[in-house]
């Protein structure tokens, strides 16, 4: 490790597209057991010292400490991923957000002091990166359509660099760090079953007795009001190389599917609505010929942000 002032930066096997970013310091000195959300609250406001735009996407305690995640704009004006571990001592990693995703279980392996994995050989990718997603949840829907480095969004023609979008999506749906999971319950009901709970204000009257909200916890969690929203994406390659503003349509697409959230704030927890169910679950429900299948599960803002940070991967 070198020393850079108090920091000592870690030394990390080298992956295609580049080289984690870790450094290791002395941890704060606490008058208490480390609190996750006062953390990261204190860990934001230091953080804006160097980054602009900075928002807390994750914070939580694990047996090594409380891991906190941030998504920021760094001093290029390129999306970062900041993830900082404070236990014994702190190790803070940065990785641009289009490496997040493939970096962090080798960051995560340097920073616990483990040896890297082995590596996995692949192809580089071919053709240039290219995503669209459509968030429902703002007064005028908006479109993000990336192609490469660049982003534009819909309708109001902003060009932004494309490292930004997840983290500027994140931002504009108010997500944050939430409550973790529990038992990790699920459930199972219809959408128009979904619909009327939730203009409802929560009340039960009309839903099925086969659903089980009550145990679940969801019928308390959608008496909070939650915020409901959701993102279409798709994203893929296109080898055509056509000029960086020209339309894509020649693209592959890889994959699509749709973010759907239901979030209650920092404290009311939130969870993801899920379409596409497997038959052995859809067949339990007693549903009307063409109602939709619809599950309910408990998630986090991180795996919110890191399903956004797949549309520049």
């Amino acid at each position: 490790m070198t020393t850079v002032d108090q920091w000592r930066r870690v030394d990390v096997p080298r992956l295609r597209g580049g080289r984690p970013a870790i450094v290791r310091g002395p941890a704060p000195e606490l008058a208490g057991p480390a609190d996750p959300v006062a953390l990261a609250t204190d860990v934001t406001a230091g953080l804006a010292d160097r980054f602009t735009d900075v928002w807390a996407v994750d914070a939580v305690a694990e047996r090594a400490g409380v891991r906190l995640v941030h998504a920021a704009t760094g001093p290029d004006g390129e999306g970062v991923v900041i993830e900082t571990l404070v236990g014994a001592d702190v190790a803070c990693w940065v990785s641009p957000v289009p490496r997040y995703l493939a970096e962090r279980e080798a960051a995560r392996r340097a920073i616990a002091g483990r040896p890297p994995s082995a590596a996995h050989p692949s192809d580089p990718d071919s053709g240039v990166r290219v995503a669209e997603a459509y968030l429902s949840c703002v007064p005028e829907p908006l479109v993000v359509r990336c192609r490469g480095p660049l982003a534009h969004l819909l309708p109001a023609d902003r060009a932004v660099p494309a490292s930004t979008v997840p983290g500027l999506l994140f931002a504009l749906v108010g997500c944050g760090p939430r409550p973790l999971p529990g038992d990790g319950s699920m459930v199972v009901t219809t959408r128009s079953t979904l619909d009327r709970l939730l203009a409802a204000d929560g009340a039960l009257s009309g839903v099925p007795e086969a659903v089980d909200f009550d145990s679940s916890g969801a019928a308390e969690f959608v008496a909070r009001r939650p915020a409901h929203w959701w993102l279409d994406w798709s994203y893929g390659r296109d080898v055509a190389q056509l000029p960086a503003d020209e339309d894509w349509s020649t693209a592959v697409v890889q994959r699509q599917g749709r973010l759907e959230v239901l979030d209650a704030g920092p404290d009311g927890g939130l969870w993801r609505v899920l379409t596409d169910l497997p038959e052995a679950l859809a067949d339990d429900l007693a549903a009307a010929p063409g109602e939709e299948p619809v599950a309910l599960v408990r998630s986090t803002g991180l795996a919110v942000f890191d399903e956004l940070a797949q549309l520049v991967a």
